[in-house]
């Protein structure tokens, strides 16, 4: 009962281990979807539930995954009291951590599974392993089916096992069942079927007669039970869909999926990948099932060789069915996640199996647990090392989201002209900004930026490689010497303390607004509540009849001003200021951008339209001023300037031609 529970107590911290690095960072990455999986998966809940009013992504795609999130999306409501519409990220981070819980499960059961075939040494090490492998972390922080995949896989294999060696009817059904919900989260989980199937078979053929028609009725409910589920799955589920739908791993898997099974280099391919997400190279792994099969077999009872049989057929089969269907190869990690726990129980089984051997052969039985520590020392340190370091970069802050938080955040409501929309548009983002009308199929540089300040664009969010682009050359350069950079992310010099978005194209994004932060006239007028004026830009022709000046105003806010003023400039004559003869008013800065009271940040400048005087076509010559101000717009009153004046006269000369 002691080593019971030692071995009990040792399960538990390696539980604890995983938790850790499978909770550490699991919510990183949004409110930007990292997979576009998850925004399918949660967007098809959303139109089944006439939320969005889209057709189906994937018709017939295996429901489990669906119920999941339908159930997070309940669950979300009811926590919050809102639409899981507005509350999209939530959603995702239910969803995820539903799989955390998964995942740990699943060790569990990869813990009694291994120590069912190979004792309490197999029933610590493949679990461990399983746990700190990297590249099963990176996969299983999601919510993909493959999670739930894996839990079938271990949970249908446990329960056959538990059959064989108990003769239990309810362990032949539960796994059957177990592998019956696999299926409903990845229809290509069906070889777990014949986990249950087989252990009753085997049951049967070894009971008497008194039992034999017990084991019968097993098989009957079986057969009854994956029937009546594939019924359900092709009527309700409306599996067949999913053959014309344009889902590119069913297509492939009808078009040329038995040919890929000859692809020498496909297979290889995949069983190097099965073995690398925990840890091996394909040459080991594949000499510690063989040579542990062969000792296992010496060791191990009748119903241990005959689930030892069943585990490594499971895991070979499943990896060989991945090669018929398998579309992307640069997410095969994902794919593979859902047999990684059974070779992890295979790999810990053999390894104990040949520890166990050489102690037996040198007759000396504390080699086993020597050989098992240096086995799993040399095995595991790189793989903790690697989840260490795997939790330590989804830790980071990502780029993307840091942009996209810090524009909608900054950024008045406006036009932006980005390089990647997918950041900025609620397919991939699940918070509901502001809207904002994004501009992503031109390039900056197609036209002048008078021209995109014309339609309201104001701020630009370029990659990079663009930036480095237009530095290349002299229009590029010229281009940019116009434009104001606001921000960069990563910070200059901290690129190595920041990651890139999952799916974004550039590790390094910038900001900019479209005209210069300096004027070309400073000035250094003071006005009361807190405004200054800084400079301006000046274009025009002159004063003369019929011409036009265009004067541009940079503002700068040394306190957060208790009033919205606006900016007037009348042209009068000297001695009859009463008699405006041009004039233009209206906001400090761009027009619908920032109010004056909004002004909180102090040293901030603001950047005004352009104002312009339209001289008369019978302006006599003579003596004239032109008269600048601010007003409270809602009431008309003049606000002073710090010489107690309620304007700045500027005096002007009409010359006699």
């Amino acid at each position: 009962m002691r080593n019971l529970s030692r071995w009990h107590m040792g399960l538990l911290v390696i539980v604890g281990i995983g938790l850790f690095f499978l909770a550490t960072g699991y919510d990183a990455g949004l409110p930007l979807y990292e997979s576009v999986d998850e925004r399918h998966n949660l967007d098809e809940i959303y139109i089944l539930r006439g939320i969005k009013d889209d057709p189906l992504w994937k018709p017939g795609y295996p429901p489990g995954i669906l119920y999941l999130n339908y159930g997070a999306q309940l669950v979300t409501e009811a926590i919050t009291g809102q639409s899981a519409w507005d509350q999209a990220c939530m959603v995702i981070q239910n969803v995820r951590i539903t799989g955390i819980v998964a995942n740990l499960i699943t060790a569990v059961l990869i813990a009694l599974t291994a120590r069912k075939l190979g004792g309490d040494l197999a029933g610590w090490l493949a679990p461990l392993a399983w746990l700190v492998a990297p590249r099963v972390l990176a996969q299983a922080q999601f919510g993909f089916p493959q999670v739930y995949e894996a839990l079938s896989y271990v949970l249908a294999l446990y329960l056959a096992l538990l059959a064989l060696e108990h003769r239990r009817t309810r362990h032949a059904l539960l796994s059957v069942a177990a592998g019956l919900g696999g299926v409903i989260f990845k229809y290509v989980t069906f070889p777990a079927l014949g986990l249950g199937v087989g252990a009753a078979l085997w049951n049967l053929l070894r009971a008497d007669r008194q039992n034999r028609k017990r084991w019968w009725g097993v098989l009957a409910l079986q057969v009854i039970a994956i029937a009546l589920t594939a019924i359900a799955l092709l009527t309700l589920g409306g599996v067949g869909s999913l053959a014309g739908s344009g889902h590119v791993e069913t297509n492939a898997f009808l078009s040329d999926g038995f040919a890929k099974l000859v692809d020498t280099e496909l297979v290889g391919y995949i069983f190097t990948n099965v073995a690398g997400q925990i840890g091996l190279s394909l040459l080991v792994w594949s000499a510690l099932i063989v040579v542990g099969s062969v000792l296992y077999w010496r060791q191990a009872a009748l119903w241990q060789r005959l689930g030892w049989i069943g585990t490594v057929g499971l895991g070979l089969l499943h990896a060989l069915l991945l090669a018929m269907y398998i579309f992307h190869l640069d997410g095969i990690d994902r794919n593979i996640l859902s047999s990684s726990g059974v070779f992890a129980i295979i790999i810990a089984v053999a390894a104990v199996s040949i520890a166990r051997w050489l102690a037996d052969r040198l007759n000396r039985p504390t080699l086993q647990y020597v050989a098992v520590s240096v086995f799993a020392e040399v095995w595991l340190v790189p793989q903790v090392i690697g989840a260490w370091d795997w939790v330590q970069y989804r830790s980071l802050p990502v780029t993307y989201a840091a942009l996209v938080e810090w524009t909608e955040t900054t950024l008045p409501q406006e036009t932006l002209l980005v390089n990647d929309n997918r950041p900025f548009i609620r397919d991939w983002n699940c918070v509901n900004y502001l809207p904002r009308e994004i501009i992503w199929d031109a390039d900056l540089m197609d036209q002048p930026l008078e021209s995109w300040l014309d339609q309201g664009v104001y701020y630009t969010v370029l990659a990079q490689s663009r930036v480095e682009e237009m530095r290349a050359t002299p229009a590029g350069q010229a281009y940019l010497n116009q434009m104001t950079l606001l921000e960069q992310f990563p910070p200059p010099g901290q690129e190595d303390q920041w990651r890139s978005w999952r799916r974004g194209e550039e590790a390094a994004v910038m900001v900019y607004q479209l005209w210069p932060s300096e004027p070309e006239i400073e000035t250094d007028i003071v006005f009361l509540d807190g405004i200054e004026l800084i400079g301006g830009n000046i274009e025009g022709n002159g004063l003369e009849p019929g011409s036009s000046v265009s004067v541009q105003f940079y503002w700068e806010a040394a306190a957060t001003p208790h009033a919205d003023y606006n900016v007037f400039m009348h042209l009068t004559p000297l001695r009859d200021p009463s008699n405006i003869l041009a004039q233009d008013d209206g906001p400090l800065s761009r027009i619908d951008l920032r109010t004056t009271s909004t002004w909180d940040e102090p040293g901030e400048i603001f950047i005004s339209d352009t104002f312009e005087l339209v001289m008369p076509h019978d302006l006599q010559p003579g003596q004239y001023q032109v008269s600048l101000g601010l007003y409270n717009w809602r009431t008309g009153e003049r606000l002073l300037t710090n010489y107690g004046t309620d304007s700045i006269i500027l005096p002007v000369t009409i010359p006699t031609e």
